[in-house]
């Protein structure tokens, strides 16, 4: 009686080559030995979201945890399906985002948020936010809102220009302003 013994080889990806090593002989299969049953391609398993915020706080007006800030920010991304992303956040005051205001912009006026998106589209998304904290808590006194939730206003505001809506016409405010309430109403409920 002898004895078989078979060996495969990976030849370039394609197919399997088996040698009968005491026939001599040689069978190519593109499934491979019939010893073993072939398994299903493995699907990858989807990328984690991969979200990184860099905030830098130039002003004293307003407490707000980093944390708050961060969290807001992958919230509303991943709500809009952004899954990649890098995000730098400027909190600041009116003089400097009125001077960025005029610079990039030419109004020399302070204003609550200007964006700056830095990827094209398509490709994870990268940009910048500045919210002036000082416009914040000035207009949160005024509606009777926290600091806080007013600057996490102007984030979201913001964050969802960068995602594309806009509010130059009543149609697409509507539709910027319900979606804006939704995700703000979310991250205020999160933040204990």
């Amino acid at each position: 009686m002898s004895t078989r013994r078979s060996t495969s080889v990976r030849r370039r990806g394609k197919a399997r080559a088996t040698a009968n090593k005491t026939a001599g002989d040689a069978v190519v299969s593109a499934r491979g030995p019939k010893t073993k049953p072939r398994r299903p391609p493995t699907k990858a398993a989807p990328k984690q979201p991969t979200i990184s915020v860099d905030i830098t706080n130039q002003q004293e007006i307003v407490a707000i945890p980093a944390r708050h800030v961060r969290s807001a920010v992958r919230h509303v991304l991943l709500a809009e399906g952004q899954r990649q992303g890098t995000m730098g956040v400027l909190l600041t005051t009116d003089a400097v985002i009125q001077a960025l205001h005029e610079e990039f912009l030419g109004q020399d006026t302070a204003t609550d948020v200007l964006t700056f998106p830095l990827s094209e589209p398509g490709e994870p998304i990268t940009a910048e936010i500045v919210i002036s904290v000082e416009t914040a808590a000035r207009v949160a006194a005024r509606h009777g809102m926290t600091p806080q939730a007013e600057l996490l206003l102007y984030l979201v505001h913001g964050l969802l220009h960068l995602c594309g809506y806009d509010d130059h016409d009543a149609k697409q405010a509507r539709r910027m302003h319900t979606r804006q309430k939704k995700l703000l109403h979310d991250i205020l409920g999160h933040q204990t």
